[in-house]
């Protein structure tokens, strides 16, 4: 049996086109697209102490701070796209809701709410709680977050009528200084603390290299999570 040139080339175009189609089919079964794995935040567990993992506690103050100075220079009183209005209790109640935290709306009551503790045991994440514009009342008008201790001086962030959310220092202000009753530790930070324990990633399977053991101490974790908007409320995982 003969075949002329065009019939050849005719039957090899036909096989190559078959041949390339088929390893198509074969990168690509059922018309699949693959996208690159995404990396999420790892899971977090409770471990004992390790000098390389930051306390619990101290890794959720500096989330609280952060949270709390986004909104710093907001008007007293400032709502925006929040749940409610930016009042001093408000904003200690918003800053702590963030991470799942509950503590109530109002000064007094959170006064009554959180742990009692010494002027000298207050942490950064303690609440300073004031006398109103009456001084000689004795009752609880005004609560301020502390977000650090400078030897011994207790720098605070809150919500003012006159100045609204702004950080500074008690000793320099006469006006809180003179007002100054108490100071309390809100009941999940005390547990922390008392707990003494540390948190770190679970190791987990990489997706990228499903055999390779991901080191938990090395993964930065805030940089895998993209930004969060101030709206949404943020997880935090004990």
């Amino acid at each position: 049996m003969s075949y002329k040139p065009r019939s050849i080339r005719l039957l090899l175009s036909t096989f190559l086109l078959t041949l390339l189609l088929s390893q198509c089919a074969a990168k690509s079964p059922s018309g699949m697209t693959f996208k690159h794995p995404v990396l999420k935040r790892p899971p977090i567990h409770r471990v004992g102490g390790d000098k390389k993992a930051q306390t619990a506690h101290d890794e959720l103050v500096a989330d609280l701070i952060d949270t709390g100075k986004e909104l710093l220079g907001k008007p007293y009183g400032y709502r925006g796209n929040l749940p409610w209005r930016m009042d001093c209790s408000g904003f200690v109640s918003y800053v702590y809701s963030r991470y799942g935290i509950t503590v109530p709306r109002g000064s007094a009551t959170q006064a009554n709410y959180v742990k009692r503790i010494k002027r000298e045991e207050v942490l950064p994440g303690d609440l300073l709680f004031f006398k109103g514009r009456n001084r000689n009342s004795g009752r609880v008008g005004h609560v301020a977050m502390v977000i650090d201790v400078v030897d011994g001086d207790l720098v605070m962030m809150h919500s003012t009528n006159s100045r609204g959310i702004i950080i500074e220092r008690l000793s320099r202000s006469a006006y809180f200084s003179s007002r100054y009753l108490s100071a309390g530790r809100v009941p999940e930070m005390n547990k922390l603390i008392e707990e003494g324990t540390v948190m770190v990633p679970v190791p987990t399977l990489s997706p990228i290299a499903p055999n390779h053991q991901i080191n938990p101490i090395d993964i930065d974790r805030e940089n895998l999570l993209p930004e969060i908007p101030i709206a949404a409320p943020k997880q935090w995982r004990r």
